[in-house]
């Protein structure tokens, strides 16, 4: 078993330094890539970046060749990785390095095993390291999501706080317009940088704001700014008069989150009860023991 782990170390270590030292030999440029990409027909974007991670590296180099080759794992919503400003080769990078990292750990795990004395058969220790690698795939496409659902819920809290200087600027007497761009520059938070973007490429291009509104809830799908864009929308067309719509809604949106975050917090609370309930006990039993020992001794 001994040489067996040992060839399994050497073979991973091997592995990495092959691929290490890959990078920094000059390759031959393919015929085939560069034809297609003369033709136009390549399905990527390759972004040029001034000082690109580790992750963005290895996702351009995989983007090049996995593309087209339905590998699984690489169907990441454009809108998890709009919100948090992720581009997708950065994403398939992390995944990489994951699975990478996962296949290489596999040896070290198995000596450690081995060095306490437990040693296992080899048909459990070949399944391991893909095992391990393809967690280490999956595992940022998880982390993903929860960022994403945290940015949205932070985007929430910052939709309401938007329509309330909204509110404020239109009972001032502005045009929605103004009161769009300037309650967006007000704060330097994300979310009213991200909404003082789309505002600013709606002006340069001659678009409706309310309209950049809703393409930017549609890129990021926060329905929140669905509802801004809508009541912005009747706002600019000639409405009535909306500041009591505005912070209603501005209402509402907090009511929401208030109700969202007292869920959280009762679910975090339920799952205390087994760990306290287990820790009361243990106490119990250390006091009781030793009356419980007299007792019985007597």
């Amino acid at each position: 078993m001994n040489w067996f782990i040992a060839a399994l170390i050497g073979a991973a270590g091997g592995l990495g330094l092959f691929m290490l030292l890959r990078e920094f030999v000059p390759s031959v440029p393919s015929l085939g890539g560069a034809i297609s990409r003369l033709e136009g027909q390549n399905t990527y974007v390759e972004v040029v970046e001034e000082s690109p991670t580790l992750s963005s590296r290895l996702g351009i180099w995989a983007q090049r060749r996995l593309q087209g080759r339905g590998i699984p794992g690489l169907t990441a919503r454009d809108q998890d990785l709009a919100v948090l400003g992720k581009l997708r080769h950065v994403l398939l990078g992390e995944k990489v390095l994951g699975a990478g990292a996962g296949f290489l750990f596999a040896p070290v795990v198995i000596w450690l095993l081995s060095s306490f004395g437990i040693s296992l058969p080899p048909y459990v220790i070949i399944p391991v390291p893909l095992v391990l690698a393809l967690a280490g795939w999956i595992l940022p496409d998880i982390l993903l999501k929860d960022q994403a659902k945290e940015a949205r819920e932070d985007f929430a809290r910052s939709a309401s706080a938007y329509l309330d200087l909204l509110s404020i600027g239109r009972i001032s007497g502005m045009m929605a317009n103004e009161a769009l761009s300037s309650s967006a520059q007000i704060s330097e938070n994300w979310a009213f940088q991200r909404i003082n973007g789309a505002l600013n490429r709606a002006r340069w291009s001659g678009s409706r704001p309310w309209d950049a509104i809703a393409e930017l809830e549609e890129e990021l799908d926060i329905p929140e700014l669905g509802d801004i864009g809508d009541i912005m929308r009747l706002s600019g067309e000639g409405g009535a008069q909306i500041y009591e719509t505005l912070r209603g809604r501005a209402r509402a949106l907090r009511s929401a989150q208030l109700a969202r975050e007292h869920a959280t917090a009762n679910r975090e609370s339920e799952r205390m009860t087994i760990p306290m309930t287990l820790t009361s006990v243990l106490v119990l039993i250390v006091v009781a023991y030793p009356a419980a020992v007299t007792l019985l001794g007597n």
